[in-house]
């Protein structure tokens, strides 16, 4: 039986070995779609269903509390995570692991502690709009973030993209199931929640017990004179890279949730957090699973072939332009007819939502990945810059929106333009970068 299903699956592979060959990017990028998509469609598929167990109200909370675990979670192990690709030897990939959980469980104890004796709840119910009893699921939810997130670059590190698009599977499938179950309960806003946090810690037992356990990766050399060592050789990523993070957060889309309830309604927020589970979701798997692949290879290319960085970047501008701009095309054409007999009658007012935040949605979607490419090149002052400026952007029209009293519709067109307008420069930026590049071995920020 085992043998026949070896076959099987072989003949399956035959034409994917042979126009995606082994190692090549474009298999990478396949392995890690196969995976995300089909953990996506599940989610997408159960969505119907959600909207009509939890009100937008219900559906505001989750967006709020799930906001709320990005932002925090952005900053966690000060980007250390994102140098355990550029490591050189294993002794250095092996303590950074170990540095990177390290600093992760100072920052959840510290988050504990300020929960449980400097968080009124009079102050937690005038900015938030869920329960302040709930708040002790943000450590746990940070913590599970956050840990997946050191995965992740460990997996990308050593190339194993098939363990990592399993667990994509696994995420699409967990969050939604549980939160059907609890939701047919009767817990209300208790089932989004902890459905969401569910969710994000499916896989990171797999990822833990595939990458660090079985290759022995954090058994090798490790002490705290090695972590300060590869510490200090990354010291640019909790020096620069960490506040680039952070201010990048306040001005990404996950804002939106925190912003809305306060400007306008939990049910505002409920009807956008709909649009951005159907529409944007997809496309925030599809090029987080692009980047990874695309952040792997170029890290790789800067120590090897730099010149392969310049090709690399066009063709996968290009990609993302047909991808993300195809799919937005037919939601907006589609949207209209099928949002409210499909999601339920009240969810029928997120399709002008959703087509005002397309504009929003396209600009970053597709820079996305290709961000990472002055990550890559340890440019981290230029991407600190742009990160300010977006910041600026995004919040300033917020309070554009809030001094004018502008309606919610308006607000977020004006959003949309200022997100569009920052992605278009951030673009610019990395073209230069690219097409300016010294050699490998001159690559640095004061180059």
């Amino acid at each position: 039986m085992k043998q026949a299903s070896r076959k099987l699956k072989a003949t399956m592979m035959k034409p994917v070995d042979r126009y995606l060959p082994h190692g090549s990017f474009g298999r990478k990028v396949f392995i890690m779609l196969t995976g995300t998509v089909a953990g996506q469609m599940i989610s997408v598929l159960l969505s119907p269903v959600l909207t009509r167990i939890y009100t937008p109200e219900e559906f505001g909370a989750l967006g709020s509390f799930s906001a709320l675990i990005m932002v925090l979670s952005v900053a966690a192990m000060l980007r250390y995570e994102f140098a355990i690709p550029l490591t050189k030897t294993k002794s250095e990939e092996s303590n950074l692991i170990a540095l990177c959980f390290l600093i992760l469980s100072v920052f959840t104890a510290i988050m504990t502690f300020v929960l449980a004796f400097a968080c009124p709840q009079e102050l937690w119910e005038q900015y938030f709009v869920y329960p302040h009893v709930y708040r002790w699921l943000l450590p746990i939810g940070f913590f599970a973030v956050s840990a997946y997130q050191i995965l992740v670059y460990v997996a990308t590190k050593q190339d194993d993209f098939k363990t990592l698009s399993k667990t994509k599977l696994y995420q699409g499938a967990a969050g939604p199931f549980t939160q059907i179950g609890l939701g047919l309960s009767g817990v209300g806003t208790l089932g989004l929640i902890v459905g969401f946090v569910v969710g994000q810690s499916t896989g990171i037992t797999i990822l833990f017990s595939k990458l660090i356990v079985k290759t022995k990766a954090m058994q090798d050399d490790i002490s705290w004179a090695n972590m300060k060592k590869v510490g200090a050789r990354f010291i640019r990523f909790p020096k620069v890279s960490v506040w680039s993070g952070i201010i990048g957060m306040l001005s990404s889309r996950m804002m939106l949730f925190l912003v809305l309830p306060v400007l306008y309604s939990p049910v505002i927020a409920g009807l956008v957090f709909l649009t951005d589970r159907v529409i944007a979701r997809p496309l925030t798997l599809l090029t987080t699973s692009i980047m990874q692949v695309y952040f792997g290879d170029i890290a790789k290319s800067v120590q090897k072939n730099p010149a392969n960085i310049k090709s690399r970047f066009l063709k996968l501008s290009v990609q993302q332009v047909v991808v993300v701009g195809g799919w937005l095309v037919l939601i907006n054409l589609v949207a209209p007819f099928v949002f409210a007999p499909v999601f339920g009658p009240e969810w029928g007012d997120a399709v002008p939502y959703l087509q005002v935040l397309s504009i929003s949605y396209f600009a970053q979607m597709v820079m996305m990945p290709l961000l990472h490419t002055l990550q890559a090149l340890e440019l981290h002052g230029r991407t600190l810059a742009w990160q300010i400026f977006h910041a600026v952007m995004v919040i300033g029209s917020f309070i554009v929106g809030f001094y004018l009293k502008l309606e919610p519709l308006e607000g977020l067109l004006l959003y949309s333009v200022c997100k569009f307008t920052a992605q278009g420069i951030l673009y610019i930026i990395i073209f230069h970068a690219i097409f300016t590049m010294k050699p490998a071995t001159e690559i640095s920020e004061g180059a």
